[in-house]
C-alpha cells in the first residue's frame, strides 16, 4: 500500500456556518495534495441552501458536494457518505474532519508526511477545545511531545475494559488518518464501516480488531468548539443541545449493550464501553475480554458528577444509589476525589491514560487554558500562540509500571521520526 493522496471528508447537519468553517480550514492549506467532500445531511432548507451555494460559489476542484437522497440517521449518514467517497475518489487515505472542527495551519502536511512514511498505519492525533457554552470562552490547549508513538491494538482494547479509553490515541475516526484498506476490512467483517449508536468509537473498536497497532502522533492538529451544538458534550453534561435532540430522534432506543441502571447513550461511559461491548459481541474471531463493572460504575459516576442539570444530577445519583448501595458510595467518593485533584476534571481520564502509556514522568497539567469574550478570538489565539512544544518526557520503557496492564515493553513503542520544515 502506497500514499497517493489525502482525502477530507466533512458530514454536516444543519451546521452550515460550521461546515463552511471546516471546509476553508482546509482548503486553504497549498502545501499537501488534498481533496474535500462535504455530505449535507441537513433537514433545514436554508442551511441546504447556504452550503451548496458556497461549494459551488467557491469554484475549486478540489471540492465536491454531495447529499444523501433522504435525511439519514447519524451512523447511516456516515455509511453512505464513505461509500460515496471510496466511489469519487481514488485517494489511499481519508481523513473525516467533523463540521466543529478546524484543522490548524500546516496540520495536514504534517499527516501526510507521516502516512507517506506509514502508509499501512491508521494515524491518531491530538487536538485543542475551546469550551465556548458560555461566557468567557474557555480555550484549552493540551501539552504535546512531537514524538510518534505505536501502541498495540490489544493494549487499546484492555485499556477500556478498565474504563481507561486513551482519548486520543484511540482511533476514534473523527481524528485519524485511515488507509483505504482498512475501511474495506471493516466493512468486509462488519458488514458496514459504521453501524450502533456512535459511529467513531463503533469505529475505533472495530478496527482494533483488524489491525496489530496505531500510530499517535503526540501533537494537536485540529481544534474543536461550538460546544453548544455538540450532540455529545452538551448530553455529557445534562443539558442537551438541540443537536443531541435531534439525534434522539432518530434513535432507536433499545437495550445497550451491557448492563446499566443508566441507558443514557450520551454519558461518555456508556457511549464509549456501548460500543466496545457491540464489537465484542459482533466479532466473533475476537476474543475480546470482558469490563471491569466496579471500574465502569466508578466512570459512570464521575460522568454523572460533571452533569450541569443539579435536578437531573440527583435523580441520576438517586438511580446509582439503588441500584448499588454501598458500592456506588465508594466509587461517588473515589470520583469526587479524582474530581479535587484535577483543575479539568472532563480530561481526568487523558492524564491517567497518558500516565499510564508513560508518555509522562509525572502527573503535569496536560492544557493550558485561557479566557477570552468570543469564540473568533479563542480561535485567532490558538492559532497566533500555539502552545510550545515540550519534548522532555522520560523514555516509555521506564514508565510501564504505571499501568498493571502491561506486562512486556512492547505495547508502546517511540518511532524515530522528525518532521520536515
Amino acid at each position: 500500500m502506497a500514499f497517493n493522496k489525502l482525502l477530507v471528508l466533512i458530514p454536516t447537519r444543519n451546521r452550515a456556518e460550521l461546515a463552511i468553517n471546516a471546509v476553508n480550514s482546509v482548503l486553504t492549506q497549498t502545501d499537501c495534495n488534498v481533496e474535500v467532500i462535504v455530505s449535507d445531511n441537513s433537514t433545514e432548507e436554508v442551511e441546504l441552501i447556504s452550503l451548496k451555494q458556497f461549494c459551488e460559489e467557491l469554484q475549486d476542484e478540489r471540492l465536491h458536494y454531495i447529499k444523501p437522497p433522504s435525511p439519514l440517521p447519524m451512523s447511516k449518514h456516515f455509511n453512505w457518505a464513505l461509500e460515496q467517497t471510496l466511489q469519487l475518489s481514488s485517494a489511499s487515505h481519508i481523513t473525516i474532519l467533523p463540521d466543529r472542527w478546524v484543522f490548524k495551519p500546516h496540520a495536514l502536511r504534517e499527516i501526510v508526511e507521516i502516512v507517506n512514511q506509514y502508509p499501512e498505519k491508521i494515524l491518531s492525533y491530538s487536538w485543542d477545545s475551546v469550551d465556548d457554552e458560555r461566557v468567557p470562552v474557555k480555550l484549552l490547549q493540551a501539552a504535546w511531545t512531537g514524538k510518534l508513538f505505536e501502541v498495540k491494538s490489544s493494549y487499546l482494547l484492555d485499556l477500556a475494559t478498565q474504563m481507561s479509553f486513551t482519548l486520543p490515541i484511540l482511533p476514534a475516526v473523527l481524528h485519524v488518518c485511515v488507509p483505504r484498506e482498512v475501511y474495506h476490512q471493516v466493512r468486509q467483517k462488519y458488514g458496514t464501516y459504521f453501524t450502533s449508536i456512535s459511529p467513531d468509537y463503533n469505529f475505533a473498536y472495530s478496527s482494533l480488531t483488524l489491525v496489530s497497532s496505531v500510530i499517535y502522533y503526540d501533537k494537536p492538529l485540529i481544534v474543536h468548539y461550538a460546544t453548544a451544538r455538540s450532540q455529545g458534550i452538551s448530553g455529557m453534561r445534562g443539558v442537551p443541545s438541540r443537536d443531541a435532540l435531534d439525534f434522539l430522534k432518530h434513535y432507536t432506543p433499545g437495550r445497550l449493550s451491557f448492563d446499566t441502571p443508566l441507558p443514557v447513550i450520551h454519558l461518555m461511559t456508556n457511549a464509549m464501553l456501548h460500543e466496545y461491548c457491540y464489537v465484542r459481541q459482533k466479532s466473533e474471531a475476537s476474543n475480546l475480554p470482558d469490563f471491569d463493572r466496579e471500574k465502569y460504575l466508578s466512570a459512570l459516576t464521575a460522568d454523572v458528577i460533571l452533569f450541569r442539570d443539579a435536578k437531573r444530577k440527583r435523580e441520576m445519583l438517586l438511580k446509582l444509589y439503588k441500584n448499588y448501595g454501598m458500592k456506588f458510595l465508594k466509587s461517588y467518593a473515589r470520583a469526587q476525589i479524582d474530581q479535587a485533584r484535577s483543575k479539568f476534571p472532563i480530561r481526568t481520564r487523558l492524564r491517567q491514560a497518558l500516565q499510564k502509556i508513560a508518555l509522562i514522568k509525572e502527573p503535569m497539567n496536560l492544557q493550558l487554558e485561557k479566557r477570552f469574550d468570543t469564540t473568533a478570538e479563542a480561535l485567532d489565539y490558538n492559532i497566533r500562540h500555539p502552545q510550545k512544544q515540550n519534548p522532555s518526557f522520560e523514555n516509555i520503557e521506564g514508565w510501564l509500571g504505571f499501568n498493571p496492564l502491561i506486562e512486556e515493553s512492547n505495547k508502546v513503542s517511540v518511532i524515530d521520526y522528525e518532521p520536515h520544515g
